[in-house]
This record gives C-alpha cells, sequence and structure tokens, in this order.
C-alpha cells in the first residue's frame, strides 16, 4: 500500500513539473521579463555571491595566516582580519589601476583617436598608388562605421550606459558588503543548505553535490589561472612595446592581455589589431619588431607560464577547446569565449563518468 502511495505521489509531482513547464514554454515572453525583473531586484546579491566564490579561496588562505600569528588579537579574529585585509589589498590594486594604468590607456586612445584621419591619408595614398586597390575606399568604409556607431541614437544609448553605470555604485557597494558577509559566514550558509537539502530531498542529491564541488574547482581553477596569466603576459607586452617605443604601448599591452584570456581566437584577434596600429603608425620594420616580440611572448606563455600558472586544470584537447570557443562563444558571446573551456570541461566530465560504468554517479 505504501509503495502505491510513493507512486502516486510521485505521478503527481510529475503531472505538476510538466504543466509548469508547459506554462513556462506557452508564457516566456512574460517569464522572461519576470526573471529579469527579479535578478535586477536581486542582482546585488548575486554579484555579492560571485564576489564572495570568486574570493573565497584567497581569504581562506589570509584567514590562515592571520590564524598563525603570534599576536592573541589577530590569531582570535583571524578570519575578519584575513578577510577584511584580502579586501583592502584588493582595494588598493584597484586604486594603483585607476591612478597608473586607467590615464595612461585613456591617452593611448585619444592620441589614437586624434591620429586616425592621418593614418587614414597615408592608408588612401597607399591605395591610390597600387592599381589593384584603387576601387577600394578605406575612408568611406571608416566613415560609415562612425556613422553607424555614432549616430545621435546610438550617442543616446552610450549616455544611457554611462548613467546605469553610475546608478550602480550604489548596488555595486552593497554587493562587496554582502560577499564580505557570505564568506565570513560560509560555513554557517553551508550548514544550513545541508539541512535544507536533508529536509527537502531527504539522503539524496549526494552526487549533486559531488558534481557543483568538481565543477566549482574546475572553473575556480581555470578562470583564477587565466585572470593571473592574461595580467602577466599584458604587463610583459607593455614594457616591451615600451622598449621598442611602438606607439600606444598600454593600449596594445591591454589588447595583448584581453585576446590572451580568449583560446586560439584572442590572441589571432589581438595580434592583428595591434600589426594594423603598428603598420599605420610606424611601417613595416616596426611591424616585423612587434611580430618578432609578440611571437616570443607567446611562445613563452605556452611554453612557461601557462603550463605553470593554469596547468592542466582541464584536460581538454585543443579540438574540444577549438569546439567549445566557437560553440559558447556564438551562444553567449565574450562572456560565452571566457567561460567555454570550464564549461566544456564539465560536460566532458560527466560524459567520461557516465562512459566509465554507464550511470552518472561521480564515482
Amino acid at each position: 500500500m505504501k509503495r502505491i502511495e510513493n507512486n502516486w505521489i510521485k505521478a503527481i509531482l510529475a503531472g505538476t513539473a510538466l504543466i509548469l513547464i508547459y506554462k513556462l514554454i506557452d508564457n516566456f515572453t512574460e517569464v522572461r521579463s519576470f526573471l529579469g525583473m527579479l535578478t535586477g531586484i536581486f542582482f546585488p546579491c548575486i554579484l555579492g555571491a560571485v564576489i564572495a566564490f570568486l574570493l573565497y579561496i584567497p581569504a581562506k588562505k589570509l584567514q590562515e595566516l592571520c590564524g598563525k600569528v603570534k599576536i592573541n588579537f589577530i590569531r582570535n579574529n583571524s578570519k575578519v582580519i584575513g578577510t577584511l585585509l584580502l579586501y583592502l589589498i584588493i582595494f588598493l590594486l584597484i586604486g594603483l589601476t585607476i591612478t597608473y594604468l586607467v590615464p595612461r590607456l585613456y591617452k593611448n586612445i585619444e592620441e589614437l583617436v586624434y591620429n586616425i584621419p592621418k593614418y587614414m591619408d597615408k592608408v588612401e595614398n597607399f591605395v591610390k598608388t597600387n592599381k589593384y586597390l584603387q576601387n577600394f575606399s578605406p575612408a568611406t568604409i571608416v566613415d560609415d562605421k562612425i556613422s553607424e556607431y555614432f549616430n545621435m541614437s546610438q550617442i543616446n544609448k552610450y549616455i544611457g550606459i554611462i548613467s546605469g553605470i553610475a546608478n550602480s555604485f550604489i548596488s555595486v557597494f552593497v554587493s562587496i558588503v554582502i560577499s564580505i558577509y557570505i564568506i565570513l559566514e560560509k560555513d554557517g550558509i553551508m550548514r544550513y543548505m545541508r539541512r535544507a537539502r536533508k529536509v527537502v530531498f531527504g539522503g539524496g542529491l549526494s552526487t549533486l553535490t559531488l558534481y557543483i564541488k568538481r565543477v566549482i574547482t574546475i572553473f575556480y581553477s581555470y578562470l583564477a589561472g587565466l585572470a593571473l596569466d592574461g595580467a602577466v603576459v599584458g604587463i610583459i607586452s607593455w614594457i616591451g612595446f615600451s622598449v621598442l617605443r611602438v606607439p600606444y604601448a598600454v593600449l596594445l599591452g591591454f589588447i595583448t592581455a584581453i585576446g590572451n584570456m580568449i583560446p586560439f581566437f584572442g590572441p589571432i584577434v589581438a595580434t592583428v589589431i595591434i600589426v594594423l596600429i603598428s603598420l599605420i603608425s610606424g611601417g613595416i620594420w616596426r611591424v616585423v619588431s612587434v611580430l618578432i616580440f609578440i611571437s616570443v611572448v607567446y611562445l613563452i606563455d605556452g611554453y612557461l607560464i601557462q603550463p605553470k600558472v593554469i596547468g592542466g586544470s582541464t584536460g581538454l584537447k585543443p579540438l574540444l577547446v577549438l569546439v567549445a570557443v566557437t560553440v559558447f562563444g556564438d551562444l553567449f558571446g565574450f562572456v560565452g569565449m571566457l567561460t567555454a573551456v570550464p564549461m566544456m570541461a564539465t560536460i566532458k566530465m560527466i560524459v567520461d563518468d557516465y562512459l566509465e560504468d554507464g550511470k552518472i554517479d561521480g564515482n
């Protein structure tokens, strides 16, 4: 009798789930609008959770270091002091970046924009003297793009984005405070979630919990390593371009760092942009020196820096990485490209587990 009752309960739950799925699909626009509203309301909490996720491990390391200090006050309050010390270090790094890097980056962009007409004249003169390119008009293409991205409607859109960013500062501040509390109360939050899981699902979901831990490890190790690798390559490139007296060294170093964070396509696109800027601003010999330097940087990064910083955190073959970047980049844009590798590594992990013994059990 008990088994029959359990079957009825399962059938009712399954039917309810099917009805909910049908209603969600049938009212997709309203559901998406509602979810967008909820996301806006809970944005500080979501962002705070993301910040806490990214900073939890370095915070834990600092907490452990503070716990080993001989001063009783620091040792007894190691969790709070270690967490606040991490945020202080981050704010100092952000301050240094805003003070030293951003003004130079802005100056490079300003100089590049100011010199575009001069560079376009050089390109036009080159085209006019080449019979194979006489029907090609780069100035017209640039003018069309400028009118496309800088008409009044687009300018109003940009103003709206800037206003939105300004209004978001309060939300970001709240998110930072929330992230601090999440890190400090992490053990209590996890205990509460485990209790809630047991009440709702009994002893189930242990396999899901195991997979979640693995996925978090994959994402954390990969993204942290990727950010560090991008920063190292960007700084090396900045210094190298400055030594070679390449114009816009800060901007080119920044482009190299961003491009290096996207597998396969990122370095190619970054190199093309750097070569074009170097060509129009300095000529063919500058391009040769830049290409030699950037090739050396990518070789050093591929054989020395990346293996140490990122290592084998994903275990993906190059073909899977290429497929992941293509598919997830097309689906989710720039964010998809950055997270494509850990997402594909997660899918591969689940498939491998299934192929191992015919079931998804985490073993």
